[in-house]
């Protein structure tokens, strides 16, 4: 029956269906409901189940009215397909939860995975907040895809994520599937724990307002959230691109002539008034000991 309903519900949306519109389902947030409830992990029914149902009901003789239950939930759950994603027979889907970690993967993360005893000593030692005090400027993206972090010079670049109250629910059941899946290949934990390094109180969220979406209200509860995500996590491994990410963003940090420059920089050129009156100084410096020494030469 469940399998029935979750059939049923797919080819009324995909048909636009009046039950949809003005029946029990048609008030907005019922839909919502309906769709993130569909994603809770303990909620789920083996793909090929609903495969197998769909196809006894309509044979593929049907001239394509209705398209593949695979098409039909890539339609269904197309607000979390944001590189907007083809439907693929080959790519096999456990369930719901997989398909969307699938949309938030998707030709990403292509260097592999380091064993995480490995990683232990190279973690990112500092939060947004040092990373600026140390002259880093945190840097939003355009980029669709969730997980693409990169390094640009000395500034990384975050694609923006949206934080609301499907957050927690959205990314604690994917992490969770991979708890249970994909314990080598944990790609959504590992982002969630390089947050929770990035992100230690609300001040952090503030540095990174052009990445982080909040939708929550105040910025401790951000900060809470991506605390608590990863932390009954196990890792077994970590992503080689993150831990490059974190490599470098440490090496930048620990270099003395780094956070001397940033420091200059924010004292003393954190306004244009502020740089005045440090050149005016510097200049007024300067002539004062060239005008000392050429009294000592006169003597």
């Amino acid at each position: 029956m469940d399998a029935s309903f979750i059939v049923e519900l797919s080819i009324m949306y995909y048909g636009n269906d009046e039950l949809l519109k003005n029946g029990k389902l048609s008030q907005p947030w019922l839909q919502d409901s309906i769709r993130f409830d569909l994603l809770l992990l303990e909620n789920q029914l083996p793909f090929f189940v609903i495969e197998e149902l769909f196809n006894k009901a309509f044979p593929h003789d049907r001239c394509g009215i209705p398209p593949s239950i695979l098409r039909l939930t890539y339609d269904y759950f197309w607000c979390f397909n944001l590189k907007q994603l083809e439907p693929n027979s080959d790519v096999k889907i456990k369930h719901f939860t997989d398909l969307i970690r699938l949309f938030r993967m998707q030709g990403q993360m292509s260097q592999g995975q380091h064993p995480f005893s490995e990683v232990a000593s190279h973690i990112l030692l500092y939060n947004a907040n040092k990373l600026q005090e140390a002259g880093i400027k945190l840097k939003a993206s355009d980029s669709k895809g969730l997980l693409d972090l990169r390094f640009s010079g000395h500034a990384p670049e975050i694609p923006k994520i949206r934080v609301d109250v499907y957050t927690e629910l959205f990314w604690g059941n994917i992490i969770a599937l991979e708890q249970c899946h994909y314990s080598d290949n944990a790609y959504i934990a590992d982002y969630a724990l390089l947050f929770k390094w990035l992100i230690d109180t609300d001040k952090d969220v503030d540095l990174l307002v052009h990445s982080v979406e909040n939708h929550l209200g105040d910025t401790n509860n951000v900060a809470l959230l991506f605390n608590g995500l990863s932390e009954h996590a196990v890792h077994s491994t970590f992503s080689s691109e993150y831990l490059d990410i974190c490599q470098r963003l440490n090496g930048y940090c620990q270099n003395p002539f780094h956070k001397m420059k940033a420091t200059l920089r924010r004292d003393y050129c954190g306004t244009p008034w502020q740089t005045v009156a440090s050149i005016a100084a510097v200049v007024l410096l300067f002539l004062t000991i060239v005008q000392t020494i050429f009294s000592i030469l006169q003597e």
